[in-house]
């Protein structure tokens, strides 16, 4: 898998692409990575997959009125045999903009492929905007791929439960979004390229929005 930022090209197991805000994870170095992890701070992807195989994308944002989203990934597949997951989560705070566009492109040759989009967003308020284009492009008619959005607020059955354990509401919430980021941060933070400052942003972003 080559992935292309700015103009630079690079095939590795670990990419220190997006100021290290972009883990990638594979079996070993020098292997395509077969797994790549953004949190807090996204930046546009754009991966070209010339080789069969499993390849998971784990989107994790976090969309306040200080730090608005805006966020188009491309991803194109140019072979047979590719499996490719695009697991996309964020909380959008009360005033804050975000934009997300994201396509999944099957290419001559893509034959007997599949592609699963989704995205998931925690309204944490009324957002300024809120903007979730998913697309899949076909070149082959034996792929196979789907996409979706889902739009909702804290769920108040997990909120009920937690309370019932003795939770104010403030710490509940915390806890609930922290169990959505939780294994982005597991997958990310073992990377050589992993921002140690990143955790504690995430918490200055849920202070900020649950004040």
């Amino acid at each position: 898998m080559s992935q292309n930022d700015g103009g630079r090209v690079t095939r590795a197991g670990v990419s220190p692409v997006c100021s290290g805000f972009l883990a990638q994870t594979g079996e070993s170095a020098g292997q395509d990575p077969s797994t790549i992890v953004r949190i807090i701070r996204v930046n546009p992807l754009h991966l070209k997959l010339t080789k069969p195989g499993k390849y998971r994308i784990i989107t994790r944002y976090f969309a306040t009125t200080s730090a608005p989203l805006q966020l188009e990934d491309k991803i194109e597949i140019y072979s047979s045999g590719v499996e490719i997951d695009y697991d996309c989560f964020g909380v959008l705070a009360a005033g804050a903009e975000k934009s997300l566009k994201f396509t999944l492109d099957f290419k001559a040759g893509a034959t007997n492929s599949t592609g699963n989009e989704r995205e998931e967003v925690l309204l944490l308020g009324k957002p300024k905007r809120n903007l979730s284009s998913p697309i899949i492009l076909c070149a082959e008619p034996t792929i196979s791929g789907s996409h979706g959005v889902t739009l909702g607020e804290m769920p108040e059955r997990e909120l009920d439960y937690l309370r019932s354990r003795g939770l104010s509401e403030k710490a509940a919430k915390e806890l609930i979004i922290r169990s959505r980021f939780a294994e982005a941060f597991k997958l990310a933070k073992p990377e050589q390229n992993w921002d140690n400052s990143l955790e504690e942003q995430f918490e200055e972003m849920l202070k900020e929005t649950l004040r």
